[in-house]
């Protein structure tokens, strides 16, 4: 005989296995449904549980729009595969590259792309910058998969850091010189996102970007924003703000230039080469 609980009972053990100190000894799979495929998570030790608690499914909804128009995509941070499982939901035929400097998230998406038998897939244990050497990964959080984990040691000023590590850095323009016009990126790599987008527009591709692009912290920080600015501008890009209800995509709004101060909820992006008419055009009918 077998039972089927529910996310809610699901959701609860999972809370009493963690309280008690047993979830961090313990291997095992659970099943999620993406779209309309059917994944199975593998839990190590408590990683992966972010993919089973799925977020930000306005991406989805992204995937489908641009369905028909994209020939692969790029994960610049691609943590623990949230990203990963939704491509695949939408386009499991198709590439996926994946960048990411902490190692254990890239044993475990191996693990997890091994689990699901997906296709053309590659992991690379390194983060992209602007140039080849090595730096520190600060972690914020006492996981070690953290997901607010950054290059950028002012990352959260709020917070302290819990412990950095060392990790290979190469430059974005030498790693990215591979993908064509019709890829799309992702750029999810908490507040260093400038020089990954600076390489990317170096390489000239014309790529749809999506890109989490957070709020300045400080007056110092104010310096990122208006470098991010004048490279969209430099470069004749559009820029949309991905704009959501309930984790679900509603619209994008059209912007002259990135705020200063825009809200952390408001910090995903859109960027399209102006140039792009049948993409833009998609677009155009979700403003």
């Amino acid at each position: 005989m077998s039972v089927k609980l529910s996310k809610t009972v699901i959701r609860f053990l999972l809370k009493a296995l963690n309280k008690v100190g047993l979830l961090k000894f313990l291997h095992f799979s659970l099943p999620i449904q993406v779209d309309q495929s059917h994944f199975s998570i593998p839990i190590h030790k408590g990683v992966g549980l972010h993919n089973f608690f799925m977020d930000e499914w306005w991406m989805v909804d992204i995937l489908h729009l641009f369905k028909g128009e994209i020939s692969g995509f790029t994960d610049v941070g691609a943590n623990v595969g949230q990203s990963l499982l939704k491509f695949k939901a939408v386009y499991p035929k198709l590439p996926y590259w994946a960048f990411e400097p902490n190692k254990t998230c890239i044993s475990y998406l191996e693990s997890l792309s091994k689990k699901n038998n997906f296709a053309q897939v590659s992991f690379h244990p390194y983060a992209l910058s602007n140039n080849n050497g090595s730096a520190e990964l600060h972690f914020f959080m006492n996981e070690s998969t953290d997901r607010a984990a950054s290059l950028d040691s002012n990352h959260l000023k709020e917070k302290e850091i819990v412990k950095s590590s060392s990790v290979d850095i190469k430059s974005t323009v030498e790693s990215l010189g591979f993908i064509n016009q019709t890829n799309l990126v992702k750029v999810d790599v908490e507040r260093h996102e400038f020089k990954i987008l600076e390489g990317i527009f170096r390489l000239n591709k014309r790529n749809p970007i999506l890109v989490e692009i957070l709020p300045m912290n400080s007056e110092i920080d104010k310096e990122r924003i208006n470098k991010i600015n004048q490279l969209i501008s430099i470069n004749n890009y559009s820029l949309f703000r991905i704009e959501k209800k309930e984790m679900r995509l509603r619209s994008f709004t059209v912007l002259a230039l990135l705020e200063n101060d825009h809200s952390i909820d408001q910090s995903d992006f859109l960027l399209m080469a102006k140039e792009d008419k049948k993409l833009l055009n998609v677009i155009s009918k979700h403003v």
